[in-house]
Order: structure tokens, then sequence, then C-alpha cells
């Protein structure tokens, strides 16, 4: 009966591993030529905030420092963190002269750990990317898995980014 489906057992094949969470931020701004890559930590009631040890680079950058610098900034993410209120580090290093233009001049994209589904035991480290085109307009979320192997993460953050930047325009 279609009720009765079995579970498949992955016992036999390969054992199940767990990942540890890891999770930042790119903003990436055509108008200043900046990008932004930014660590988060987790605070003590379960939300999430910036850390101040923020990086940033010219826009376009090197493919090659982009994934190194997506792999720098996933490593400082931080289980346990102090929330500082009025705290905006990545406000303060952008080149954006208020809030609004923060907001409206960079595309925000989220790199984490995809924690989606169990990992086999050889298998690397899945990192899903979403972005939205802008802030203030939910209609687009933007969304992408790929596996932490050499560049591709980087090309997936291009990828994505460039697709903001059409459905901008």
């Amino acid at each position: 009966m279609f009720w009765k489906k079995n579970k498949p057992n992955l016992k036999n094949s390969e054992s199940l591993i767990s990942r540890k969470y890891r999770f930042c931020s790119v903003y990436i701004s055509t108008k200043y030529s900046q990008i932004i890559f930014i660590p988060w930590g987790k605070t003590g009631n379960g939300a999430y905030a910036e850390i101040e040890e923020i990086s940033v680079d010219s826009w376009p950058c090197e493919f090659s420092s982009l994934q190194t610098n997506i792999e720098k900034t996933l490593n400082l993410y931080s289980e346990k963190h102090e929330y500082i209120k009025g705290n905006w580090p990545s406000y303060k290093k952008s080149k954006a002269k208020s809030q609004k233009s923060y907001e409206s001049d960079y595309v925000f994209i989220n790199i984490e750990t995809d924690l989606t589904k169990p990992y086999l035991e050889m298998e690397k480290e899945r990192i899903t990317v979403t972005a939205r085109p802008t802030q203030l307009d939910t209609s687009y979320k933007l969304t992408g898995t790929t596996h932490n192997i050499d560049t591709k993460v980087a090309q997936l953050v291009l990828d994505i980014f460039s697709a903001c930047e059409r459905i901008r325009s």
C-alpha cells in the first residue's frame, strides 16, 4: 500500500555524519564598487548579529579571492556572540551615505551550511546561497545550493548576483 513505504536504509552503504552550521553574508554594490563580507554570530536569545571582523574588497574582485574571502568569513561564524544595540558594522564599512542608500544600492546575499538533509560520510559540505534583488520588494527570492568544492560557491554567488542585477534593471 502507498502509506506503508519503507524509508531507504543507509546503514549498509555509508554512515551519516553531522555537520557544523556556518553562516555569513556578502553585500555587493556596483554603484560603490564594493563587496562586504560579513560574519554572523548567534546571540543568547537565538537571534543573529553581525560580528565586527568584516572584510571589504573592491568590486568586481578577483574570482579566487572571492572564494577565499567567503571561506574565511564562514569560518568566523560564532555560536556565542554578544549583541550590541545600535551597532551595525557592515553599514559603517559601506560607502553608503544613508541607511536607505545602503539598503537599495547593495545586493544582500546570505551563505549558509545546508542542513536540510543528512550528509553521507564522504560528502563535502553543502552550501546554500540566497538573495533578494532588493530589500524593499520581496517578490523574488533566489536560492541555489552547491558543494563547497574548489570555486563552486563563488560561482554560485556570482550567478545569483547577476540574476539580481537583471531583475533590478
